[in-house]
């Protein structure tokens, strides 16, 4: 068992940009991206329980939705949503074939990763040609973040 999965083993993870506001954001960039596209396969790295994923998913359209998660726990919640989740540590590889993937996602989880650069160098191994990439992290220098840090607080996503 790696040292990510024994971390986030046992619980649920849920997203923490799952809110109203960022919603609407992912919802607003996602459909002015995939107009008119017809995806068939959609992998969301990091995965956590699939509500993000199916929100997604729920916008592009795929043929097959598919999820990569560590924890256990949320792993199981995400196969209960009808997502064909699997379990990796992204910090050692993706587990799928070469150009796999017309959409890839990694919702907030780069940040997590010491191995960045095996992370984004599977994650364009296993996307198609002319596949899209969405990525997101939070942003350090917002305002909050920064009132937190001077507190001692680490910057969370509200």
């Amino acid at each position: 068992m790696s040292g990510t999965q024994w971390f986030y083993d046992g619980k649920i993870v849920t997203s923490p940009i799952f809110n109203d506001k960022n919603l609407r954001i992912i919802k607003k960039r996602v459909l002015q991206i995939f107009s008119g596209l017809l995806p068939r396969m959609y992998l969301d790295l990091g995965c956590g329980s699939g509500e993000l994923t199916l929100f997604v998913s729920s916008l592009v359209n795929p043929l097959e939705i598919h999820g990569v998660e560590v924890s256990n726990s949320s792993r199981g919640q995400a196969s209960k949503l009808g997502i064909k989740c699997v379990a990796s540590d992204l910090n050692q590889g993706i587990p799928y074939p070469d150009s796999s993937f017309d959409v890839v996602s990694a919702f907030e989880i780069i940040e997590h990763l010491w191995n960045k650069d095996v992370f984004l160098k599977e994650i364009f191994r296993i996307m198609r040609p002319g596949g899209f990439l969405i990525l997101t992290t939070p942003n350090l220098l917002a305002f909050l973040n920064r009132v937190l840090m001077v507190f001692g607080y680490m910057p969370f996503t509200l």
